[in-house]
């Protein structure tokens, strides 16, 4: 409990440069994109999404997942493996590492964002999917769902613990896959509308030098 005005400042993301792509290019599949460090910890994330594409896939829907950023040497392995397992080879793109000026060009490849980090408090991977017009699949944990709210993305059921790490149901994030294809034109425009009016890095500077003018005139 403290003592006098407070509030939140979320991360920030410049809405001008992470933008939606204009005109939506004509693809046969609607593209998920995964973005991310990916470390053995976290490979639960890659692998969930993963199995849930195929079971998509196996229910006759046309999805695409792009995979990009930089990545273990094991959890590549795994992934190589996985997705021979699976016989994703002509469903998943991994990209490699990209740099955070390649960054806007890479969300526009896609038309959705999955984020299956459990108990993640605010990724800015997700407010820049957002700011890019894309709707978030993401685990109902840490603060990704403050982030998204009720508009702009399908949140799916998961434990929150911080002692066990839990994902959600390989047939949850498989209905979750088609329900975003299914909405995405909408989500997406609320994914955009959020990302301009809570998390513009302009707004963020402007209060932050709002406050730090307030404190130093006292």
């Amino acid at each position: 409990v403290r003592n006098g005005p407070d509030e939140v400042l979320y991360n920030a993301v410049d809405t001008e440069l992470f933008r939606p792509q204009v005109k939506k290019a004509d693809r046969d599949h609607f593209t998920f994109l995964l973005t991310g460090k990916f470390t053995s910890g976290v490979w639960y994330r890659v692998h969930a999404t993963l199995e849930a594409l195929r079971c998509a896939l196996d229910s006759r829907e046309k999805f695409k997942l792009i995979i990009a950023g930089w990545m273990e040497p094991a959890v590549n392995e795994l992934l190589n493996q996985t997705i021979s397992r699976y016989q994703l080879g002509q469903f998943v793109d991994y990209m490699g590492d990209y740099s955070q000026s390649e960054a806007p060009k890479i969300y526009r490849c896609a038309d959705a964002y999955v984020m299956l980090k459990h108990q993640d408090p605010c990724p800015n991977t997700v407010i820049e999917a957002m700011a890019s017009g894309l709707p978030i699949l993401y685990s109902n944990t840490g603060g990704i769902s403050e982030l998204v709210g009720e508009h702009a993305g399908v949140g799916l059921t998961c434990t929150e613990s911080w002692e066990e790490t839990d994902v959600p149901r390989p047939e949850d994030i498989c209905q979750g896959l088609i329900q975003l294809s299914e909405r995405y034109a909408d989500m997406g425009l609320h994914a955009r509308l959020i990302a301009c009016e809570k998390f513009d890095i302009k707004n963020w500077i402007e209060r932050h030098n709002n406050v730090f003018t307030e404190v130093l005139s006292e």
